[in-house]
């Protein structure tokens, strides 16, 4: 019993380990994305494309790769991503290629109910940043905006939250 009890929690300290080294990836990567976003308002595709590689290997490395995730995460983020991508192209670039993508890429990082969970506190601080440019700076409503600082701060909120309730 002793050894079954410590057995589990060295299992449970490990799963810990592994979702941090995960994270802290994601986020550095998200961060380099999110600054030459802001810098540039472009991003180094193969940069994002490389994100994919990440997620996919450190997926396939913790032996979590199955049929069920398959279907809740990487499916829809492939959804999100391709309906993203086309929205962009249809709006001729008004929205951002790598902010669907990488949108996409989150989803398969994180799964169906933490990405919409993500997505929603990303596209509300992008909400009150553009109505503080618009109300206080008088900024034009067509004022393009890096929309990459808000995804990496949405997924850093969601992360946090996660934390907190666990």
């Amino acid at each position: 019993e002793p050894y079954r009890r410590q057995r589990q929690m060295c299992i449970r300290d490990s799963n810990r380990v592994t979702e941090i080294g995960w994270n802290v990836g994601v986020i550095v990567i998200m961060g380099i994305c999110a600054v030459m976003d802001c810098l540039w308002k472009k991003v180094w595709m193969p940069l994002v494309w490389g994100m994919g590689v990440y997620i996919l290997i450190w997926t396939l490395m913790s032996g979590e790769f199955s049929g069920e995730r398959i279907m809740t995460q990487f499916l829809p983020g492939v959804l999100v991503a391709v309906i993203l991508y086309t929205a962009s192209v249809l709006t001729q670039g008004q929205i951002g290629r790598a902010d669907g993508i990488v949108m996409g890429m989150l989803v398969m990082a994180a799964g169906m109910e933490q990405g919409i969970c993500f997505m929603a506190y990303s596209l509300f601080y992008a909400f009150a940043v553009a109505v503080f440019l618009v109300a206080f700076l008088r900024k034009k409503r067509k004022t393009r905006i890096p929309f990459l600082p808000f995804l990496l701060l949405g997924y850093l909120t969601m992360l946090w939250q996660q934390m907190t309730l666990s």
